[in-house]
């Protein structure tokens, strides 16, 4: 029996013949208060404008709260991005969803905010 690769096994589950095919969360954190500004993430900004950029052309639609972009938030404001994110009624209208956190860490399975803690 030949094998089916990736692609066939999930048009053979899932359609995926929306326009936009998904609604993608991009989180992306670059400023932080206590880091120092050599800890930075330099590239994170680039980082950000790449992966937006290759989502767009695979033709998702990039989620934004309250009309804002979703980038340098705190830890509450992660999580009520993340909240509405999940409740938003539109995923309904699209094949398929993406969630992504873009930011610094200090080892599993910890994820920087933009205040670290102890601020």
């Amino acid at each position: 029996m030949a094998s089916k690769d990736a692609a066939t096994v999930i048009s053979d589950h899932y359609s995926m013949n929306t326009s936009p095919i998904g609604l993608a969360l991009v989180i992306s954190n670059i400023k932080f208060t206590k880091l120092k500004s050599r800890d930075r993430d330099l590239g994170g900004k680039e980082d950000y404008e790449n992966f937006t950029n290759l989502l767009k052309n695979l033709n998702f639609k990039l989620y934004t709260h309250k009309g804002k972009p979703t980038q340098d938030l705190s830890m509450s404001q992660m999580k009520e991005v993340i909240e509405a994110f999940a409740r938003d009624e539109h995923h309904a209208n699209f094949s398929c969803c993406l969630a992504c956190i873009m930011t610094h860490g200090c080892g599993e399975p910890t994820a920087y905010a933009t205040r670290l803690a102890g601020t």
